[in-house]
C-alpha cells in the first residue's frame, strides 16, 4: 500500500470533520475551514461552552458539536444553530455522548439519547420530529449506549456501549424496522452471532458495509469464562484483543484472529481494511490482523472502551467519503491518505 502524508501547522484546533468539498471544518471553533493546500477560512463565531466533539451529516450541510463526557450538544445547519441537544445526566462523565447523523430515505436523522441513557431516539434532524415515539415508561434493556455510528448507507445502527459490571458490549439495530416499531430500540441487540460466546469485552466496533461489522475486543480476559469453555472443548469465539468480523444477515462469521494489541478506536478503510488508532494510527487487515502500514510519530491515545475519561484521545477525523484520517499532533494536522 501507499500513503501521503499533509502537514498542516495550526495551533488552535478544538475539532476537526471532513466535508465532501475536500477540506477539513473545526466545527467546535466556530467553524473554521482547513482547505489542504493550506488555505486557512476563519470563521468569527465562538461558543460560550466547552465542546470538545462534533458528528457531521453525510452531505455536510448538519453538525452537532458536543461534549464528550457531558451533557451538552448544539445542532447546527449550514452553521447556524436550530437546537440544543442533551442527554441523561447519569454517568454521563464516565463515558462518551452518544449520538450519531446519518441520512435514510433522502432526509438527515438524528440518533440519540435525550430521554435516558438507556432509550436510544431517532429524530429528523432538521424539524426535530421524533421517529420512534413510545411510553417513557416502557421495559428497556439497562444498557448504556455510545459510540453510536450508522453503516455507510443508513441501513443500521451500531451503539458501543457498556452493561454493569461495567462490560463492554455493541448493539446492532435495523433502521427501518426500528422507526416501524420502536420498540426494537428497547432490546438489547447482541451483535456476535451466538453472543455472549465470548471471553473478552466488546471494545470497539466499525462497519465494513450495510450489513459487515467488524468488531475489537479489549485486553482483558475473562478467566473464569475462558476455563468454562475449555472444560467444554469450545473456542470462545472473542478473545482479549481480539477482532472478528460478521455477515448481519446471514450470521455468519466471516473472519476471527487476535492482534498483539488492542485494535481501539476503528474506522473503516473499505470492505477489508480498517484504521486502527490504539497508541498510534495503522492500517489492519481483518482477514488476518495483518498491519500494512503504521504511523507510530502520530499518538493517539489509548482508547478501547466507551468508558474513556482518562485514554488521551487526541482530536482526530476519519473521511467517510475516501480513504484517510487527520490527527492533531505537534501543534500541527496531519493527513494521511492512504492507496491499497
Amino acid at each position: 500500500m501507499k500513503s501521503e502524508t499533509t502537514v498542516l501547522p495550526h495551533k488552535y484546533v478544538s475539532s476537526l470533520a471532513f466535508t465532501p468539498d475536500d477540506s477539513l471544518v473545526d466545527w467546535v471553533g466556530g467553524g473554521c475551514r482547513y482547505l489542504l493546500d493550506g488555505e486557512v477560512i476563519d470563521r468569527p463565531r465562538r461558543y460560550a461552552y466547552a465542546f470538545d466533539a462534533v458528528t457531521l451529516s453525510p452531505s455536510g450541510d448538519v453538525a452537532v458539536i458536543y461534549t464528550r463526557h457531558q451533557t451538552k450538544g448544539l445542532l447546527l445547519h449550514k452553521g447556524e444553530v436550530l437546537r440544543e441537544l442533551d442527554r441523561s445526566y447519569y454517568q454521563a462523565a464516565s463515558f462518551e455522548y452518544p449520538i450519531c447523523l446519518f441520512e435514510r430515505a433522502g432526509r438527515t436523522l438524528l440518533a440519540h439519547c435525550p430521554r435516558g441513557y438507556n432509550r436510544l431516539d431517532i429524530e429528523d434532524a432538521l424539524t426535530g420530529e421524533l421517529l420512534t415515539a413510545r411510553p417513557d415508561d416502557a421495559e428497556r434493556a439497562d444498557f448504556f449506549h455510545s459510540r453510536l455510528a450508522a453503516s455507510p448507507n443508513g441501513k443500521r445502527l451500531i451503539s458501543a456501549g457498556w452493561v454493569w459490571q461495567p462490560w463492554d458490549v455493541v448493539s446492532t439495530f435495523e433502521v427501518d424496522a426500528c422507526l416501524a416499531d420502536p420498540n426494537l430500540l428497547d432490546v438489547q441487540g447482541g451483535s456476535l452471532p451466538s453472543c455472549p460466546n465470548m471471553c473478552a469485552e466488546e471494545g470497539s466496533a466499525t462497519w465494513l458495509d450495510d450489513d459487515v461489522l467488524c468488531v475489537a475486543a479489549g485486553d482483558e480476559l475473562d478467566q473464569e469464562t475462558l476455563d468454562e469453555y475449555a472444560a467444554d472443548g469450545d473456542v470462545p469465539e472473542l478473545l482479549p484483543n481480539g477482532l472478528v468480523s460478521f455477515d448481519l444477515n446471514t450470521r455468519e462469521i466471516l473472519s476471527r484472529t487476535v492482534l498483539a494489541k488492542p485494535a481501539g478506536v476503528m474506522h473503516r478503510v473499505d470492505r477489508d481494511h480498517v484504521f486502527s488508532f490504539f497508541e498510534h494510527p495503522k492500517v489492519i487487515r481483518v482477514s488476518d490482523g495483518a498491519i500494512l502500514q503504521s504511523w507510530p510519530d502520530l499518538a493517539t491515545g489509548k482508547q478501547q472502551s466507551s468508558i474513556s475519561r482518562e485514554d488521551g484521545v487526541p482530536i482526530l477525523a476519519v473521511d467517510p467519503h475516501a480513504s484517510r484520517f487527520a490527527v492533531h499532533h505537534d501543534d500541527a494536522i496531519h493527513v494521511v491518505t492512504v492507496t491499497l
